[in-house]
């Protein structure tokens, strides 16, 4: 299971650190998904549809990531850095891990 904990830093900005593992997906809610509660949203629904066989996959672009979305598996991977990790995780642990984020950009600064 992926554990993340969100803070904000010494200067206010907002950061997920994975426990003990990957720090790919926190980077990856950092920066592409930000303070959006709408960009948790549309992940969430996108997972349900998986999960639920209406879509059997999903492939996007975000700021610095580009995702894939299967039953199976999440895929991230850095566009911009050479050489980075590309993590792969359950769905569950990647809903796991957007749910936290969704809570925590929730609550007021």
């Amino acid at each position: 299971m992926t554990d993340i904990r969100c803070y904000r830093d010494g200067l206010g900005f907002r950061r997920a650190e994975v426990v003990g593992g990957d720090q790919t997906i926190g980077s990856f809610l950092e920066s592409d998904i930000q303070g959006s509660i709408n960009g948790c949203k549309e992940y969430l629904n996108i997972i349900k549809s998986i999960r639920g066989g209406e879509t059997q996959e999903w492939s996007g672009t975000g700021n610095a990531y580009a995702i894939d979305i299967t039953r199976d598996a999440v895929r991230i991977e850095n566009l911009w850095v050479e050489n980075a990790n590309t993590a792969e995780v359950s769905l569950i642990d990647f809903e796991s891990c957007i749910r936290s984020w969704m809570e925590f950009v929730s609550k007021p600064s």
